[in-house]
């Protein structure tokens, strides 16, 4: 990291790296089925996570066609050497060029956007009910689990809208990719071949004049006339053209949750008698797995497994110990500070009226809680 080399090898302990995210797998395996999660110091994808994606991605394709957005990660030596070596061919989406040549952007952005909105405000109004349930006021307290549900809605919807209606080849054409494919040594049209032509070639988020003779820069032989100039002719859009119309969706498949020895799991058989009928049927819906739950086994079940909503007990403080008497004794007489003649006469304070004069004819009476005086040089002064 940087310029520091951190090497770990498998098998030995990574210590509280993670530590609960590895509790939840635990839990919880199934919310991992189809979601990788990494970590690094970082807040972004370096080189190194970027290199195990595309590690990844080659144990599941031979060869394949990645874009990639102007970040460093992607385009670091890093990650064009592991692309040479995966047979991994990288397009660049150009600066500015996001909303109208990143798939991910124009098919696949809003509905995951869509789906994670639609899967928080079900965890608000169930942690509502948590709260109602609970007695308390609605803190919104959630956790990694609630986090790593969000996720999985997007890329379930993701995945389903791309089952539906192919969107990844859709997109990938109508962003203007793939309009060229190898064939017998030299390059054809993508758009007179059959897998295309359900999909059109580029879109109306493209202006007329940046697709202009895009098809024009080929040999008679199919191949590329690199460094040559072309003409300042431009193709004008026809109007009226009809695009075909797209297959009919494809029946989406049941996402798979798989576990690493099915055999073996142990089933429990639990009478637990003290448990009110509301608090039974809950138990219940937690025994069962996800996919035999009805919904509403399966509203019972998430609203269980959410975070309370009550404010955490403030632990009272321990009383600590009392001083002895000596420290007491020590620290009260530094409250009092010094005492000494001089300190006392820099606190007198002279008094504004008269002397004070003796009754004729017999002594002055004392009164009750009189202040007391200190006669000096002819004048009474009060300290």
């Amino acid at each position: 990291m940087g310029s520091q080399i951190i090497q770990r090898k498998a098998g030995e302990s990574c210590g509280k790296l993670m530590c609960q995210w590895r509790q939840l797998r635990q839990r919880e395996p199934g919310l991992f089925s189809q979601i990788l999660v990494w970590q690094q110091p970082s807040a972004f994808v370096d080189a190194v996570l970027f290199s195990w994606m595309q590690r990844l991605e080659s144990q599941e394709h031979q060869q394949l066609i990645r874009l990639v957005d102007a970040f460093s990660g992607g385009w670091s030596s890093t990650g064009e050497e592991v692309s040479f070596l995966c047979q991994q061919l990288q397009a660049s989406v150009a600066p500015g060029c996001t909303a109208v040549s990143q798939i991910t952007d124009t098919g696949l952005a809003a509905p995951a956007k869509e789906a994670a909105c639609q899967e928080k405000e079900k965890l608000r109004e169930l942690l509502r009910l948590k709260a109602r349930q609970q007695g308390v006021p609605a803190r919104y307290k959630t956790g990694l689990r609630e986090m790593l549900g969000v996720a999985y809605s997007m890329h379930r919807k993701m995945v389903e809208e791309n089952q539906a209606n192919q969107t990844v080849l859709r997109e990938f054409r109508q962003c203007g990719w793939a309009a060229w494919r190898p064939q017998a040594g030299r390059l054809v049209q993508s758009s007179l071949q059959e897998w295309a032509k359900p999909f059109p070639e580029s879109s109306a988020k493209i202006r007329a004049c940046c697709r202009a003779e895009r098809l024009s820069w080929l040999d008679e032989a199919g191949k590329p006339q690199l460094g040559q100039h072309w003409s300042s002719a431009r193709l004008q859009p026809s109007n009226g053209c009809e695009q075909p119309e797209l297959p009919k969706a494809l029946q989406p498949a049941e996402m798979e949750v798989s576990y690493d020895r099915p055999g073996e799991a142990v089933e429990l058989e639990l009478d637990q008698s003290w448990l009110n009928e509301a608090e039974d049927r809950t138990v219940q819906a937690l025994m069962l797995h996800p996919s035999e739950r009805s919904a509403e086994q399966q509203y019972l079940a998430e609203l269980a497994l959410l975070p309370s909503q009550a404010p955490p007990a403030q632990a009272k403080e321990a009383p600590g110990p009392k001083p002895d008497r000596p420290e007491r004794v020590k620290a009260w007489r530094a409250s009092l500070g010094k005492k000494k003649l001089a300190d006392r006469l820099m606190q007198i304070v002279p008094l504004a009226s008269q002397g004070i004069k003796a009754k004729a004819g017999g002594k002055q009476k004392k009164k009750k809680n009189k202040k007391k005086t200190f006669k000096a040089s002819h004048s009474n002064y009060l300290y």
